[in-house]
């Protein structure tokens, strides 16, 4: 995701798009801090809470992703931009997976 900032492509997209690509960077980093904060705390909670988060993250993409189908962007630009969106979207995924396998080392060890 860093690599296509460096290349500007926020300069590219819409301003509906990039708002959206910020927001799912914002929940992304959430959720990443949510799960550290978890396994940290061997908090057994902490999937439901993701779960919600990464269901914003999904819908997100989705919007994102019929914004990019508009064709009101070029379409190199609407390649990249469909890629961070999955890339943010599958980081959700991961965080959603890794706080359940917390979960179930909470609950072993308690």
């Amino acid at each position: 995701m860093a690599s296509r900032a460096v290349r500007g492509l926020g300069v590219e997209l819409s301003h509906r798009s990039r708002g959206m690509i910020e927001q799912m960077g914002e929940i992304a980093c959430s959720m990443w801090r949510r799960t550290a904060d978890a396994y940290a705390d061997r908090d057994a909670c902490a999937a439901a809470h993701l779960e919600e988060l990464d269901d914003d993250l999904d819908e997100l993409h989705v919007l994102l992703t019929a914004e990019i189908a508009s064709g009101s962007m070029p379409i190199p630009i609407a390649i990249e931009a469909a890629l961070v969106a999955r890339f943010y979207e599958r980081l959700g995924d991961h965080a959603v997976n890794l706080s359940r396998r917390i979960a179930a080392l909470a609950v072993r060890s308690a």
